[in-house]
Order: C-alpha cells, then sequence, then structure tokens
C-alpha cells in the first residue's frame, strides 16, 4: 500500500527572509532545558540538556495544490495517517513517520507548512536496532503542540494591517488574513466581548467555549472548528502573533 507525502510543491526558499524569533515557540529558548544548535530563516534545531534529544523544525511556504510525492511504505517501520496524540485535525496533508528513537510530522496547509522531527542521541550515532532503549512515544503530544504553535506563528506572517470590528459595543482588534481574504479577530478580546469563557488545552495548541449550547473547539494548525462533535470548515487556521491568538470570525457564534 502507498502512503503519500505532501512535500514536492513546498517552497523551502519562499522561507527565507523571515528570521526564527518570529515563529519558533518560545518554550525551546528556555536556556536551562534547551541547547540552540541551529537558528536560520526557516529553521530552527534545539537539543535538550537532559538527554540529549534533539527537535528539528523548518517552516515553509506552500501552495492549495501541493503536490503529492509517493513514498514506498518500507521506507519507515510504521506510518501513521493522522496525529493520534489529540484526535485535532493539523493541516491539510499530514505524514508522521515513527521510526524507534526517531519519529516527525510534517503538515501542509493550503499555504503554509511544518516539517519536525525529533530523534535521540544513539540515532545520531548510528546504532540501528530495533531493541534500543530510546523510544520517543511520550514525546508525541508534546512535539505536536511544538508543531502547532510553529505552524500558526508562521502563518501570522499573512496578517494585515492592524484594525477593529464591533462586538456587542466593542472593540475587537480584527486583521485581515492575505490569501484567504479571511477577516482574523482576537479570539480573547472576542470572547470577553460575547461573555464566553475560554478554557486553554494544558499545551497551549488548543481553547474551547460553550456558546449556543454547544461547545466549541479551536486548535492551531486546524482550519476547522469543532461545533458539538462535528468539524466544520473555517476559511483559514487559528494564528499566533505577539501572543494572540487571531481565529476567522466567520466561524465564530454571534
Amino acid at each position: 500500500m502507498m502512503t503519500t507525502l505532501i512535500l514536492s510543491a513546498i517552497s523551502v526558499s519562499s522561507a527565507l527572509g523571515q528570521g526564527a524569533s518570529d515563529w519558533a515557540p518560545p518554550e525551546l529558548r528556555d536556556g536551562a532545558r534547551f541547547t540552540l544548535l541551529r537558528e536560520a530563516a526557516g529553521v530552527f534545531t534545539v537539543e535538550r540538556k537532559s538527554d540529549g534529544v534533539r527537535l528539528h523544525i523548518v517552516a515553509m511556504s506552500a501552495r492549495p495544490e501541493t503536490a503529492k510525492r509517493q513514498i514506498l511504505p518500507q521506507a519507515v517501520v510504521e506510518f501513521l495517517d493522522a496525529v493520534p496524540y489529540s484526535g485535532m485535525p493539523l493541516g491539510r496533508y499530514l505524514f508522521c513517520p515513527n521510526r524507534p528513537g526517531n519519529f516527525g510530522i510534517t503538515t501542509a496547509g493550503d499555504w503554509e507548512a511544518i516539517r519536525l522531527n525529533i530523534d535521540s542521541p544513539l540515532v545520531r550515532n548510528g546504532r540501528d536496532s530495533s531493541a534500543r532503549p530510546d523510544g520517543l512515544a511520550s514525546e508525541g503530544r508534546w512535539a505536536e503542540a511544538i508543531a502547532r504553535k510553529a505552524f500558526a506563528a508562521y502563518a501570522s506572517r499573512r496578517l494585515g494591517p492592524a484594525e477593529t470590528i464591533s462586538v456587542n459595543g466593542r472593540s475587537v482588534a480584527s486583521r485581515r488574513a492575505e490569501k484567504s481574504n479571511a477577516d482574523m479577530v482576537d479570539l480573547g478580546e472576542w470572547a470577553s466581548a460575547v461573555g464566553a469563557s475560554l478554557t486553554r488545552d494544558p499545551n497551549g495548541d488548543a481553547w474551547t467555549f460553550v456558546r449556543g449550547g454547544a461547545l466549541h473547539t479551536l486548535a492551531l494548525g486546524a482550519d476547522k472548528v469543532k461545533v458539538g462533535g462535528v468539524w466544520k470548515p473555517m476559511p483559514d487556521a487559528p494564528m499566533l502573533k505577539d501572543g494572540r491568538v487571531f481565529v476567522p470570525r466567520s466561524a465564530l457564534p454571534n
């Protein structure tokens, strides 16, 4: 059975000109926990001081018609067709290779893509035994959250000039997203204006609120909003800018 990896039409060079500090999740800059190994346009690599595990992230531009490249199943030990850790959508295409001591997340939305890889020292030292005691399965949810934050922060480069809209007579920050043309509003300010109580996921990559008797879930990197038990499409995915979450206004209830 063939498995697809969405990469061949993603442009790494298009990330040039934007410093990694504009999108790399801030928790990876904790000097007590991580050593910064590389920071370049579109590339960010750190090593965890406690055990030498490395996390490498590449941020890229993508296109809606991103081509699909076939990958032979024997190329990796196991394919995960969806991120199994949170169960929430991430991008439009998703590829998650999983090997002993090494796994990754590659996802492409309409306009952005993130490729994340996490590996252990034994992998880098060339020990290729499947019995290695360096499984990284417990890192899955954390790595997914990092990928979501990087995706959302990198996507924020498409946000236009700051504006405001009126919600219940209160001013709410708004920005127009280039390419999708979606009106994006500050989720926290919107919730305050309508009297909705936001609950943040412990990983900091998803928010929930109740409105109209239904539980709504918004996740970074997902261009769908979950209303009740159904994921519904949005014109763009939530974005992170200056510590604020911007989401499509059209996806929010009145």
